[in-house]
């Protein structure tokens, strides 16, 4: 549930940001030009903010699974020192 959460946080963080910074900085560089050409990059925009999320949420379920697995080496080591 956890990750749930920060996927959906983190897409609406990279989204805003992308529509709003990532706007704001291409119509200064490029100024001009049709709003309904400019229209074609709103996708984008937004699977750089989906991409980002599941980039963020599969690093949290793997350090997840990654801390499971060196508490049960852990927990090995431990038993086998005990039975020594």
């Amino acid at each position: 549930m956890k990750e749930t959460v920060i996927g959906i946080v983190t897409f609406l963080v990279f989204y805003y940001f992308n529509f709003i910074i990532l706007a704001g900085i291409s119509s200064v560089l490029l100024p001009g030009g049709d709003a309904f050409i400019k229209s074609y990059v709103d996708p984008v925009y937004s699977g750089i903010a989906a991409l980002a999320a599941i980039v963020i949420v599969c690093t949290c379920m793997i350090m997840k699974k990654l801390d499971e697995v060196l508490r049960e080496l852990k927990k090995g080591k431990d038993e086998e020192s005990e039975n020594v």
